[in-house]
């Protein structure tokens, strides 16, 4: 329907993603769900089991497991809310929680704490931790609905979080166009890319729907 009205869906396209209100000429914005995407990145991931960053490091779904099983297994968790049902979603795909709190800075710091502690088996957790960080913060910007967080990207948009914001929505476009599957292609240019350009145009959108 939106294409129908004049919107383009490219993300190279400045002006995609919007289409002209035909009454009085001005941009009307078009947003994917933001819940909905950060299932969709997750479900990726998940499916995958791994991708890469624009460095080559890897972004895996068993360092989550691998967290999980370790608080499973000594009794103690990490400031996390996994689950079994976190890490095998499967028949829960719907369930908004279940990937935000996957994609999480919880989760980032949970894996950034057991590197800390020396374990073999996180000594390789950078890249992935810093996917939890972005996806989280990014979903944050979109979700968010208060003047008042000690979180920094949980304000609600106004001309103090503004520049923030933007630097915030370019950083997370370029990392986002590094971003590989398993076979070398980008995840921009696959047939499973419609999460993460929702949510990198979502935020651009925002940016332009304040101003």
């Amino acid at each position: 329907m939106c294409s129908n009205l004049g919107a383009s869906f490219d993300i190279n396209d400045e002006l995609s993603f919007s289409f002209k209100n035909p009454y009085n000429n001005e941009p009307v914005y078009v947003f994917y769900d933001a819940c909905h995407m950060i299932k969709l990145i997750r479900n990726l991931l998940g499916d995958l089991g791994y991708l890469f960053n624009q460095e080559g490091k890897k972004i895996s779904w068993n360092h989550i497991k691998m967290l999980y099983f370790k608080e499973k297994n000594e009794g103690l968790k990490a400031a996390t809310k996994l689950t079994n049902k976190h890490i095998y979603y499967y028949n829960e795909k719907m369930n908004v929680k279940l990937a935000t709190q996957v994609l999480s800075n919880s989760v980032g710091n949970g894996l950034k704490f057991c590197k800390s502690l020396g374990c073999d088996d996180f000594k390789d957790i950078d890249a992935t931790a810093e996917f939890c960080f972005l996806m989280n913060d990014a979903f944050d910007i979109l979700n968010c609905r208060s003047k008042y967080s000690k979180n920094p990207y949980c304000l609600a948009l106004d001309e103090k979080q503004f520049e923030k914001y933007e630097n915030f929505s370019k950083n997370f476009y370029n990392y986002v166009l590094g971003l590989r599957l398993p076979n070398g292609k980008t995840v921009v240019e696959c047939g499973r890319k419609t999460g993460f350009v929702g949510l990198i145009k979502a935020l651009q959108n925002v940016l332009k729907l304040y101003t």
